[in-house]
């Protein structure tokens, strides 16, 4: 009986640390976008450069819900096609594809929400050139590019990052198939022996 109650331990303790992994979604986040020394906010329905089909071009507001299945955060202008920022519930996604030749200035995003506190943030691949900058301080995420250069049309450019809550990384599925591999087996063993000693 103790390897039944080993192997009920186990397997929720494996549940419930895979489902720290799953916060983002209906949190809320608030986003800015700014363009060089310019203050407006350009994630703010406000601005006039905010398109339909992005959440924070309705209610009117630049705070949102993530969502796992809409873009969060968009702006577009006659160069870029558009700027979007998109959260899963373990990603932010940045990305730009030019629709026709461009010198884009330097940008700053910000989100900031308390879901993101004791989180971390880590670069796992981009192809803008200059590299983002980035940081996770306390509840706020600050991107940054320096712009410049020149991107002709249909150019994309992406970064992704992984958002590792309270302070775990994002477990790939190797290691989660491994875990449970475990817990089954620990139970298998435990059934075993049970047989055995009957």
């Amino acid at each position: 009986m103790n390897f039944l109650r080993l192997f009920a331990f186990t397997a929720a303790s494996l549940l419930a640390s895979s489902s720290a992994f799953a916060a983002l979604i209906g949190a809320t986040v608030t986003g800015t976008l700014q363009f060089g020394s310019n203050p407006t906010n350009f994630f703010s329905p406000g601005s006039g450069f905010v398109p339909a089909g992005y959440l924070n071009s309705s209610p009117g507001t630049n705070t949102v819900v993530i969502s796992g299945s809409a873009n969060e955060f968009g702006f577009g202008d006659g160069f870029t096609n558009p700027l979007v920022a998109n959260f899963s519930d373990t990603q932010l996604i940045i990305n730009t594809t030019f629709v026709s030749t461009a010198s884009p200035s330097s940008w700053v995003m910000t989100f900031s929400s308390s879901a993101f506190s004791g989180a971390s943030l880590s670069l796992i691949n981009q192809t803008y050139n200059p590299g983002l900058l980035s940081s996770l301080v306390g509840n706020l995420i600050t991107i940054t590019w320096a712009g410049g250069g020149t991107f002709g049309p249909n150019m994309p450019l992406q970064a992704t990052y992984n958002i590792g809550m309270q302070g775990v990384g994002v477990p790939d599925s190797g290691s989660t198939g491994l875990m449970f591999a475990g817990a089954l087996l620990i139970g298998m063993v435990g059934l075993r022996r049970l047989k055995l000693a009957r």
